[in-house]
């Protein structure tokens, strides 16, 4: 997963669970650490805001929509990995932690 692929969840997330608009696009830490990036905090409120919805339906439309983006192209059924996320999320935020990406050198 790249921090592009996070940041067009984050923007999806948003849509789907009306949480307005704010900053999705991940951060890099410093540039010695080029591969290390923060996710904004109003990225996390929108997935925290998305583990608690009380629509049933909104994780699989965020899923749906991630999955026929162009960064997600080919790769089908991605609800687990949202609800991976969501609760990753609302483990940092129970922990008064931030949440960050690690990239794979390419």
């Amino acid at each position: 997963m790249t921090a592009l692929d996070l940041e067009t969840l984050g923007e999806i997330a948003a849509r789907v669970v009306r949480f307005g608009s704010g900053d999705t696009e991940p951060a890099e830490i410093d540039v010695e650490h080029e591969l290390l990036f923060r996710l904004p905090e109003f990225w996390c409120e929108v997935f925290a805001e998305l583990g608690t919805t009380e629509d049933p339906d909104a994780l699989g439309e965020v899923a749906d929509a991630w999955a026929a983006t162009e960064e997600m192209a080919g790769r089908r059924d991605l609800r687990g990995l949202v609800r991976d996320v969501v609760g990753l999320v609302a483990q940092a935020q129970e922990a008064g932690q931030g949440v960050y990406l690690w990239v794979q050198a390419v």
